[in-house]
């Protein structure tokens, strides 16, 4: 995301009509920009290898036009909908503004990369048809498939009726995508996660091996590190998340953290242990709140506490298991007082609000999603190198 890091924006009226109104908008100029630039590619014979799988990848995708499927909407395990596994522009557009809202509530929303243009973690369509961003494997719409992924624990494909998902990958949605005049399926659209990817906290925090704090931290900067670098984040930006990613489970040190998820008393403390967690003595710790707070305290690496940047670092850090927004437990901090305790959550929240309003609910939640990527990249790295 070029240009200023903590830029005053005025929220739109309304997040969700402004998505169905992007909508329409990068749906109109996609279609100009196909029309404009469509190959001229010989469906016989002729040609190069590349360009007949360029053909046979053209077929299995579907066009946009009011009915195509273009986006789909997952839970925070990577569930789709099953009632209503994929929406086109008309199904969006017949929603009322209460409805949509309902419906994309805490979910992760996918999109057809064809619709190009991000700014700000938002649907831009000012941008042109090479302003995206990499954002999940495969890119679905995209005629290339060599791109660095940022979240690469989900995967959409546009695949015919004999591919499916293998080796480390499981499926889970098959939906029909490009339909034939007699009405029958010429494609799927198939999402895959991968297998045995924690869905909680304390799934991601159980591993193989055992992995100490600051090698985990270490590790997560440098994933953080290389989304800015995909992303084109300015220098400022990506400080600003790397140092977030280095301090994100500063909490995890806590004695009470340690004891509860059978950390061993050597060479520690650790970010991942081998042995399932005792919830009874975790007693509704949340280590992220220590982790805001101590960062609060103690600085981030060298980043001036008076810039905007810092105060959405910690944000970031209170946030990065779907807390803090607003609300974060106390219960289980042994640092502050109750009541003390009480008021950091406080201000956390009020964090929140003040955050909301400059970047927008969805701005704010798309820099939250980059520290999770980069979480998550770093714990995924560990459990391949257990293989």
């Amino acid at each position: 995301m070029p240009g200023e890091t903590a830029r005053q924006r005025d929220p739109p009226p309304s997040s969700v009509a402004a998505f169905s109104v992007k909508c329409r908008q990068n749906l109109r100029q996609v279609r100009q920009n196909q029309q404009a630039a469509a190959p001229s590619i010989d469906p016989g014979g002729g040609g190069s290898e590349g360009e007949h799988k360029a053909v046979d990848r053209k077929r299995l995708l579907a066009p946009l036009t009011q009915e195509s499927p273009v986006a789909f909407l997952l839970d925070a395990a990577n569930r789709p909908d099953r009632q209503e596994p994929t929406l086109s522009l008309s199904s969006i557009e017949r929603r009322s503004p209460k409805e949509l809202l309902t419906s994309l509530a805490g979910k992760r929303l996918v999109i057809d990369a064809r619709f190009a243009g991000l700014a700000d973690g938002l649907l831009n369509d000012g941008a042109g048809s090479d302003a995206w961003a990499a954002t999940i494997e495969d890119n679905w719409g995209r005629n290339d498939n060599d791109l660095d992924a940022i979240s690469s624990n989900l995967k959409v494909e546009v695949l015919s009726e004999d591919e499916r998902a293998a080796g480390a990958w499981q499926e889970v949605l098959k939906a029909p995508y490009r339909v034939s005049p007699e009405g029958e399926a010429v494609s799927w659209l198939i999402v895959q996660k991968r297998r045995g990817e924690g869905e909680s906290e304390d799934s991601r925090a159980v591993a193989r091996k055992a992995q100490r704090l600051d090698e985990h931290q270490r590790w997560a900067g440098e994933e953080a590190a290389r989304i800015a670098g995909v992303l084109g984040l300015d220098e400022a930006a990506k400080a600003m998340l790397v140092a977030a990613a280095r301090h994100h489970d500063d909490g995890k040190s806590a004695p009470r953290w340690q004891r509860a998820f059978n950390a061993t008393r050597e060479g520690g403390p650790y970010a991942k242990t081998t042995g399932y967690p005792n919830q009874h003595l975790l007693n509704g710790y949340r280590h992220e709140l220590k982790s805001a707070l101590d960062a609060e305290r103690d600085g981030l690496d060298g980043i001036d506490p008076a810039e905007p940047r810092f105060e959405l670092a910690l944000h970031l850090i209170a946030a990065h298991h779907g807390n803090a927004r607003p609300a974060i437990g106390v219960r289980g901090y042994d640092d502050l007082p109750p009541s003390a305790a009480e008021a950091g959550a406080c201000a956390i929240a009020l964090r929140f609000a003040r955050l909301q309003r400059q970047w927008g609910p969805w701005g704010l939640a798309w820099w939250e999603a980059l520290l999770r990527a980069a979480d998550q990249a770093a714990s995924r790295r560990l459990h391949e190198e257990a293989d």
